[in-house]
């Protein structure tokens, strides 16, 4: 399974989520609305709005308009529904004949018999082995918040850094979560990933903001830690990957990706 078959797997189970969620949306919205379908005839000079319901026709005069209104946005939800029931069913489809376990993924356990002769495309220098496999300080803060357990095994605090700790994984990249920062004259900090790039031979910070739309932590959060940052020669585009979201623009696996490539493999 190539990395990009990866992505479109991810992306797809996301979409699925979202058109279910619609659909869902859809379904309450039309219970709400009048019963009866609308249909609408013109001849030379009029335009007569119909409704059937149950064998039944009557004709609705212009003064009901608001009323004419509701059936034509029912029917429009009622087609919209259909066109999220086919493209949900033919997801599902795809779904099921697709692969929970990648036959690859299995050279990459040390219990593998060919694992000793791929070390050579995994190989890492050596202090930089002992820092990934070193146990390290990390975030104790609200710990009952690291809900979401990526591939990895770690345990993170949203789906969004549980989307870059697997993409960090796939690419076998090393790296840490949440590890301890110390910086001058301040308390300890915990960016949410360290990362080592075998092809720049150094260390980068990604951070991911997730709430880019709420003005508090627009303000707070996220200036002060770009100001933290800066002022101690971490700087955002160079030693700081940064990626961002609000609730009508999430994080996607291809955002991520292009990260990754722009900054660490490529």
């Amino acid at each position: 399974m190539t990395q990009k078959n990866m992505v479109f797997f991810q992306e797809s189970a996301s979409y699925l989520a979202q058109l279910e969620g619609k659909l869902s949306q859809i379904e309450t919205e039309l219970a709400t609305l009048p019963v009866g379908t609308l249909h609408i005839t013109k001849d030379r000079k009029w335009t007569k709005w119909r409704v059937t319901h149950e064998g039944k026709e009557q004709t609705l005069p212009k003064s009901m308009a608001d009323h004419a209104s509701l059936l034509a946005r029912k029917r429009y939800l009622e087609a919209l529904h259909d066109d999220l029931t086919h493209e949900i069913r033919s997801l599902k489809n795809y779904f099921r004949g697709h692969r929970s376990q990648f036959k690859s993924d299995e050279y990459l356990s040390p219990d593998n018999r060919f694992y000793p002769l791929l070390q050579q495309d995994f190989e890492l220098p050596s202090n930089i082995r002992q820092w990934l496999d070193a146990p390290y300080i990390q975030n104790l803060f609200h710990p009952e918040n690291k809900r979401f357990r990526s591939l990895s095994g770690n345990m993170v605090r949203s789906k969004s850094e549980m989307m870059i700790d697997e993409m960090l994984f796939r690419n076998h990249i090393p790296y840490h979560y949440e590890e301890q920062l110390v910086l001058p004259h301040i308390d300890p900090i915990y960016p949410d990933f360290k990362i080592y790039s075998t092809l720049h031979q150094r260390f980068f910070y990604w951070e991911h903001f997730g709430m880019m739309d709420n003005t508090k932590y627009l303000n707070h959060d996220f200036l002060r830690k770009m100001d933290l940052y800066s002022s101690n020669q971490i700087l955002p585009g160079i030693d700081l990957i940064m990626t961002f979201e609000t609730k009508d623009s999430p994080l996607d696996y291809a955002r991520i990706e292009f990260e990754i490539k722009r900054f660490l493999i490529s």
